[in-house]
C-alpha cells in the first residue's frame, strides 16, 4: 500500500533563514485580533494584551515568559489563565468560542485540565515514549474534552507556545484553519479535524523541516503567510 504523504506548495522558498513576522503584525491593523480582544473585554475581562502594539512583541513576550518557568507548581492559577488569554487573543477571533458558548469562560474552562496539558508540554521526554508525536496528539484531544469550545486550531497554538521552553524553534507547529484549508487546496491532501489527521500533519511537518533544514516554527510561519 502506498504510504501517505502531505503535499507541500512548491512555490515557497523553504531555505529562508529568518523567522518572518505575521503578514499583519500591528495589532491595530488586525481585524481578527481586535475582535478577539473586544470579546474578552465585553465579557468582563481585563485587556490581556494592553501595552502591546505588535503581535511579534506579544509572541516574544510569551516565549520569554514560558521559558522562564522553572516550576509550574509555583505559577498561580491567575497567572496561568492570563497566559491562556494572551495566547487566545494572539490567535485571533476564532478563539472566541470558549468565551461565548454555554455559560461562558468560567463554565467552559477547567484550570486543572489546562494545567495538566501545560505540565505535559513542559516535561515531555521524547525518549520515554514509544511514539511521542502520537502521545502529544492524544493529550491535545484529551484537553478538548475538558475545555468546551477549545479545538485543534487553538489547542495547537497553546502546545506550540508551551513546548517552546524545551524545544525552542522545533516546537510542534500550529494546525489552524488557515493552514489546514491551505493544504487541502493542494491536490491529494485531505487534512481533517481528527486526532489521526493531526498526528499525520505533525509527522509530515517534521519530515519536511528536516528535508529543508528549517525549524518547525519557521516552516509553520512560511506556510501560514503563504496560505493567508
Amino acid at each position: 500500500m502506498k504510504k501517505l504523504t502531505l503535499n507541500f506548495p512548491e512555490e515557497i522558498d523553504y531555505h529562508q533563514t529568518e523567522y518572518s513576522n505575521l503578514v499583519t503584525d500591528k495589532i491595530e491593523d488586525s481585524i481578527s485580533v481586535k475582535a478577539m480582544r473586544t470579546t474578552l473585554i465585553n465579557k468582563g475581562f481585563n485587556d490581556p494584551i494592553v501595552g502591546f502594539e505588535k503581535l511579534s512583541e506579544l509572541e516574544n513576550h510569551l516565549f520569554k515568559k514560558i521559558s522562564s518557568i522553572n516550576d509550574l507548581d509555583e505559577i498561580k492559577d491567575e497567572e496561568l489563565v492570563d497566559i491562556f488569554h494572551k495566547i487566545q487573543v494572539w490567535g485571533g477571533k476564532m478563539g472566541k468560542q470558549i468565551y461565548i458558548k454555554r455559560g461562558g469562560f468560567n463554565e467552559n474552562f477547567d484550570i486543572d485540565v489546562y494545567r495538566k496539558l501545560v505540565s505535559k508540554c513542559l516535561n515531555l521526554e521524547k525518549h520515554r515514549l514509544l511514539d511521542w508525536v502520537k502521545s502529544v496528539s492524544d493529550w491535545i484531544f484529551e484537553c478538548h474534552e475538558g475545555l468546551y469550545g477549545f479545538n485543534t486550531s487553538f489547542s495547537t497554538k497553546h502546545v506550540r507556545f508551551w513546548m517552546y521552553k524545551q524545544f525552542k524553534e522545533n516546537s510542534l507547529p500550529i494546525l489552524d484553519t488557515v493552514i489546514r484549508d491551505g493544504f487541502n487546496r493542494i491536490q491529494g491532501n485531505k487534512l481533517s479535524l481528527s486526532k489521526e489527521s493531526l498526528e499525520f500533519y505533525y509527522k509530515q511537518m517534521i519530515v519536511k523541516s528536516k528535508k529543508e533544514n528549517i525549524s518547525l516554527i519557521k516552516l509553520e510561519r512560511l506556510l501560514f503567510n503563504y496560505f493567508r
